[in-house]
């Protein structure tokens, strides 16, 4: 009994270390979709998180300093001053997903994934002929989003 529940965790581990740079670009697809902000992030580079909690970090600055210019910047995000200087980045990740209108899955007609070493470029070819390029990078076994135009647009980077 114990032998087969060790396996099966085993197996397991196995099975989400070998999902694909599509399997997490559509992962992503799901967090936004679901507004699921932690769920996302989770899927960044660690180099992309911490230039997102460097945008966090700076625009709490910006919102102390000058309250008029970061309120003009979060007019039509759901998100007040106030609920900004208690937030986390996931919270405020979720909330602005909110107001984001992302193609669905199943607009998807086309997709091609380029690999270059620890690097992977993933097009997807959407319904009505536009194209969406996610940038991953192969972090401890598992494909993470380096760069994607869809996310630093949520952002506002």
């Amino acid at each position: 009994m114990r032998i087969a529940l060790g396996m099966g965790l085993v197996i397991g581990l196995c099975v989400s270390s070998m999902a694909t740079p599509l399997d997490t670009v559509f992962d992503a697809f799901h967090c936004i979709e679901y507004r699921d902000g932690d769920g996302l992030l989770s899927l960044l580079s660690d180099n992309f998180r911490q230039q997102l909690e460097f945008f966090h970090t700076s625009f709490l600055e910006i919102a102390e300093a000058d309250p008029n210019t970061a309120s003009r910047y979060l007019r039509g995000s759901g998100i007040s001053m106030l609920d900004l200087k208690w937030m986390d980045l996931g919270e405020i990740a979720s909330q602005m997903l909110e107001h984001i209108s992302l193609p669905n899955e199943g607009d998807v007609i086309a997709d091609s994934t380029e690999f270059a070493g620890d690097y992977a470029e993933t097009i997807l070819t959407m319904a009505d002929s536009s194209k969406i390029y996610v940038y991953l990078i192969l972090e401890e076994g598992i494909w993470k989003i380096n760069s994607s135009s869809i996310i630093t647009e949520i952002f506002g980077l």
